[in-house]
């Protein structure tokens, strides 16, 4: 890598009910994202 930049998240439940609540969602985000990155 070396990507210097920041990452986003979007969690887009508007056009998307059937997803979690983002409660649940940002809860599993850092986990889920470090897999990218190990």
């Amino acid at each position: 890598g070396g990507y210097q930049g920041y990452y986003s998240f979007e969690w887009e439940k508007l056009w998307h009910p059937e997803i979690e609540e983002p409660e649940a969602a940002l809860a599993q985000y850092p986990a889920e994202i470090l897999k990218y990155f190990s």
